[in-house]
Formats: C-alpha cells, structure tokens, sequence
C-alpha cells in the first residue's frame, strides 16, 4: 500500500493493508420488476383576454383553485400548457343560466333566473357576454341569484346574458392575466419513446403501452411496443388534459408505459437510463375534403406544392404526365393538380387555377394496408375536356383569351383520408412536360 499527500510523491506503508467488504445485489429471478411512466399533470389551455402582457415558459402561475407553471406558450394560436403544482382542475370558459346585473357602486352582483349555486363557482371571472367587457372575480355565492365580487363591478350591466371564465395569473407579475376558453387534448397516431435499456445476458427489458381513443375515450389493454422506434395506433388516440381526466375519468391517466424487467440470474439485472427519456407524439394532419383545390385556398389539410417550373425558350409544351409514387392504403385517396401557364398570358402565375389530372392507374391498384413501404406507382394525365387544342393541345381560356400549351407549370398532390390512422403516403413523383 502506499500514500501521499500531494498526489505526486508516494509513501510505502509494509506494516498496514487494506480491508473492504464488497457488496451485491441479490436479484429475485422468480420476480418481474414493473416500473410505469405516465404524462405529468399538465393541461392544455386555448387563452384569451390578456392584459399587462403575455405568458412566457418558466412563468409561476395560480387559476381558481390551484397553482402551476408554463411549459410552454404558443403566441401564435394562444395556446398555454401548464404543469399543475398544487389544487384541482382548470376548467373553460362556460355560459351559465339566466342574466346578471351589476353596478360600479357594488360589490354585488345579482342574477336573473340564474342558478350560481350550482354553475358558478369562487375566483370564477364574471364577463359580460352583451359588451365583453369584465365585471369581476366573484369571492363567494349568496345564493342562486347572488354572487360577491372582490371589488366593485367595474361597469354598469342591466340584465346581461354572461360567461364565466377561469382565470390565469402570472404570480411574479400579478398585472399579467388571462382567461382559461378551452380545454384541449392532444390527438396522436403514433409515437416513439426513446430510452436506453442494457439487457445484459441473461436480461430482458419488454415494453407495452395502452392509450385513450379519441372516439370512445375508452382505454385499450396493454399492448407490445418496440422502444425508438415509431409505433403505429391502429385508430386515433388522444391524451387528456390533467382537468379532462380529472373531472371525467376519475384521474386514470390518458396513456401509460410500462416496462418489465426481468432476469434469469441473481448477479445481474437489466439497467434502464431515464435521464434522456422522451416520448414523441405525432398526430396526422388530414381529411377526406377536396372542395376548391383547383384554387389557392382549397379545403384539403394535407397537400404538396411543387416550385414554378420554367420550360427554356423554344420548349414550351402541351400536355403533361404525372407519376406519383405513394402509399395509398383502400379508404384513401391521392389527387394531383397542375397549374399551366402559357407564355404569352399576362396573368400572375400565383393567381391561375389549378386542372385536377386524370387518374389513369385502376382503381382497383391499391397498397395493402398491412406494410407501409408497399408503394404503388400512379399515373396521371390531363383531362381530355382541356386537351382541346387543334392537335389534341392543352387549352385554357383566361381574360376572354384562348391560349394553346404552357411555358410554366406547377403541380400540387392532394392526400385524403377520413382516418387519420390510415394515411396515403409520398415517395417521390416525375413530372413529364410533353410536345406534340
């Protein structure tokens, strides 16, 4: 044995030793250990009606009858998520029985045909729905047509239909203030959660996951999982709000993961890093709604738009192929729009109409639903009813104008899908301008 003082000069010391007890863990091979992970409290909140400010993460904040923290905010779409600390649920804005009037004179608010015993509640916001303006924060209920407010009214309302709304308040800056409209729930089709396990011999780690549907709001048995990876939902999914499962589902979280750890040797056991633990939700933006795609604002939530593409000088074309190389599992759909200008039309090429093309690939041709990277080749051509040219030429009327074939063109691929957990996918598409 040897020691030292400074780490640089070292001592023998032959009349000491050294003397450790090294322990073990003993590991249970007849036992499964079962850890699971569930979302933390957090509700999901459509906002309005800020004054001194906005929201920002970090934010400490109170609601009628709690306290909590911002996530996250959206300032675009007004959105606030926000973990809860301490208390009950956040709820949204409500329209409650009857009317109310108020004066700036009083603290009290009286109620015509109300039932504020039942349908309101104390720190519930009072708004008036006639002037949107806000009357106050209501302290304590009479009776069903008496409310208290913390202060004065601050208009003078007379039979006034009302709302009320939870309010959010910034605890380091109480001048910061917003109302609770929505409470929403966050939809998925798949997700990956990422996590490091080590399955040492002879270890094993199984993962398994059961989720809300979004339809029924029932929740679905354990099922089998492949960890970074993305796992598939075979229908819409959806995971609550901390109130929505609060106030509706007596708590019972929206989706659960649950790992099994087991081992058929006592000296070792699988290991699990929960440090860089994430769980990635996707939902897929879509539906089955086509109307005014042949314009620029169509109803489709899911589409591609290609760049304007300029054919050289001398090269200008009259007609057009399509070859689109998808998933297109039955149920769904692929359409494909092309936009043509010719040379000689003055019209902005942003503002032409798109022509749906002709599907010319059967029907019948579809990918099995089974194995996404079963991808089917398709075929679209311009429909004869614009291929009216002397020769067969793409025709277009613009202005009062009659235009023969196209210097420029874009192309647009529309996906529809009335599910959102069966989706028709791109791989790549070719464009063929053609002369004729």
């Amino acid at each position: 044995m040897f020691t030292s003082a400074n780490n640089r000069a070292w001592t023998p010391q032959q009349a000491e030793d050294i003397k450790f007890t090294l322990y073990r863990a003993d590991f249970d091979t007849t036992v499964t250990g079962t850890y699971v992970l569930e979302p933390d409290n957090v509700d999901y909140i459509e906002v309005s009606n800020f004054t001194g400010g906005t929201l920002a993460a970090g934010d400490p904040v109170r609601f009628a009858s709690g306290t909590g923290v911002v996530k996250e905010f959206d300032d675009i779409n007004n959105v606030v998520d926000i973990l809860k600390l301490t208390g009950g649920v956040i709820r949204a804005k409500r329209t409650p029985t009857g009317n109310i009037t108020a004066n700036v004179a009083s603290n009290i608010v009286v109620g015509g045909g109300t039932l504020f015993n039942t349908e309101a509640y104390a720190n519930a916001v009072i708004y008036s729905s006639n002037t949107d303006t806000r009357i106050g924060k209501i302290v304590s209920i009479t009776d069903d047509t008496t409310v208290v407010l913390d202060t004065v009214a601050s208009a003078n309302i007379t039979g006034n239909a009302f709302v009320l709304y939870d309010e959010i308040v910034n605890t380091a800056n109480s001048n910061i203030t917003a109302t609770a409209e929505v409470i929403n729930d966050k939809l998925l089709n798949l997700f990956d959660t990422n996590l490091l396990t080590l399955d040492f011999l002879p270890t094993k780690t199984e993962m398994s996951f059961k989720i809300r549907d979004a339809s029924s709001n029932t929740i679905s048995n354990y099922r089998e999982f492949l960890i970074n990876e993305n796992t598939e939902i075979d229908s819409e999914a959806k995971i609550c709000s901390h109130s929505t499962e609060a106030s509706l589902f007596s708590g019972t979280k929206s989706m659960s993961i649950r790992g099994t750890l087991n081992t058929a040797l006592s000296s070792v056991s699988p290991v699990l890093d929960l440090a860089k633990l994430t769980n990635i939700i996707v939902h897929n933006f879509i539906n089955n709604d086509a109307t005014g795609e042949t314009t620029n604002r169509g109803n489709a939530l899911a589409r591609y738009i290609s760049k304007q593409v300029i054919l050289d000088d001398g090269q200008d074309a009259e007609d057009l192929k399509v070859y689109v190389t998808g998933y297109k599992p039955p149920g769904t759909d692929i359409k494909v729009y092309t936009r043509m200008l010719n040379a000689n039309d003055e019209t902005p090429f942003s503002e032409g109409l798109y022509t749906e093309l002709e599907l010319v690939t059967s029907n019948l041709i579809v990918s099995d639903p089974k194995l996404q990277t079963d991808f089917k080749e398709f075929e679209y051509k311009i429909p004869t009813t614009s291929l009216t040219g002397p020769s067969g030429e793409f025709q277009y009327t613009s202005g009062g104008n009659t235009y023969t074939g196209f210097k420029y063109f874009a192309v647009k691929i529309v996906l529809l899908s009335s599910d959102t957990s069966v989706v028709p996918r791109l791989l790549d598409y070719r464009a063929i301008a053609l002369q004729i």
